[in-house]
């Protein structure tokens, strides 16, 4: 395994070179004074060896899907992070709407055959 550490500005900047990139010559464009700061892993894993598994075992850190999703909104600000919470939460409300309409209506076409 080998590792190295990367300074990035922005927050969907590439860390690493695809294989695509490598093949048209891209070079990665990482800025040395940027806000953030990545440590990027190199391992080579026997078959059957899964990067995440190991992963955990060296950082002992939940590496569910849920908690991840949770990480990324570090570079936004608490205004935008509330204005995403409010969107959620409409969507939400407005997805259990649909759900207890559609309960309704099945209900109502139970009782309309009985």
């Amino acid at each position: 395994m080998s590792w190295r550490v990367a300074r990035y500005s922005a927050p969907t900047a590439d860390l690493i070179l695809s294989d695509l990139d490598k093949l048209q010559g891209k070079a990665l464009e990482l800025d040395p004074e940027g806000k953030y700061k990545a440590l990027i892993l190199v391992m080579d894993l026997p078959a059957s060896c899964y990067a995440t598994m190991a992963l955990r075992e060296l950082l002992r850190v939940d590496t569910s899907g849920d908690h991840q999703a949770s990480q990324n909104d570090y570079h936004k600000t608490a205004e935008e992070k509330g204005q995403s919470e409010a969107k959620n939460e409409t969507e939400d409300k407005g997805e259990k709407r649909k759900m207890e309409e559609e309960i309704d209506g099945d209900a109502k076409k139970a009782k309309v055959n009985e």
